[in-house]
């Protein structure tokens, strides 16, 4: 399947308590086919600024 995942919505998903966490974990399990490259580095820049201290 081909999926563009909204940062906000992968940000979101990241909490364990977030009902959303399936996201998290399928993103992690590499059960998405990803579209480009482009929106793997954009989903680690927005990561890592989101977490960053």
């Amino acid at each position: 399947m081909n999926v563009i995942i909204d940062t906000n919505c992968l940000i979101a998903s990241i909490p364990p308590k977030n009902p959303e966490y399936w996201l998290y974990k399928a993103f992690r399990q590499k059960a998405f086919n990803w579209v480009s490259n482009e929106i793997l580095f954009e989903y680690e820049e927005q990561i890592g600024e989101f977490y960053s201290p």
